[in-house]
């Protein structure tokens, strides 16, 4: 994928610029009241851009991104129809969508492939503790919380501590 790539490339995801290459602009703004981001369309549909708060750390904004654009990838359909899905305060808003923009948020900053290889070179395998340094180096790396970075590792079958999360 794009992300694998962009990583072995540069030792980094860019979610910004992947968003970009779907031809989503993405702006930050100073206050943004009641959510982490917000994906918009214009009047006609055909332009789309995310809004995130720029005031969050930088793993939540890198997060709330990736969701979006995800949300972008996923239910561009709904985005047209109902002019805009935010991440936040969802007001309804249909939680297999979230889980699914949750769900392809980690797979684009957490790739699969890219994590199982830096787990591998540090001698983890699959069903095994991850120590707290390889899991800290890891979230520092990837960029992502260690929260996001917990669930995705369990997600895919590792085994993560307390002391890891904390």
């Amino acid at each position: 994928t794009k992300a694998i790539k962009m990583f072995r490339e540069v030792g980094v995801i860019d979610v910004i610029k992947l968003a970009r290459e779907e031809d989503v602009k993405v702006q930050a703004v100073e206050k943004l009241e009641n959510y982490d981001a917000i994906l918009e369309h214009d009047a006609d549909g055909q332009n789309f851009a995310i809004t995130t708060n720029i005031q969050h750390p930088m793993t939540r904004i890198r997060f709330s991104v990736a969701h979006e654009l995800a949300h972008y990838l996923l239910h561009r359909n709904d985005v047209v129809e109902n002019g805009k899905i935010h991440r936040g305060n969802s007001d309804g808003f249909d939680p297999k969508k979230e889980k699914e923009a949750n769900q392809l948020a980690s797979e684009i900053l957490m790739p699969e492939q890219v994590i199982f290889d830096l787990l591998d070179e540090g001698g983890v395998g699959l069903n095994q503790v991850v120590p707290s340094d390889l899991f800290n180096d890891l979230a520092d790396k990837l960029q992502v919380s260690k929260q996001a970075l917990a669930i995705r590792l369990e997600n895919l079958g590792y085994v993560v501590t307390l002391t890891n999360v904390a």
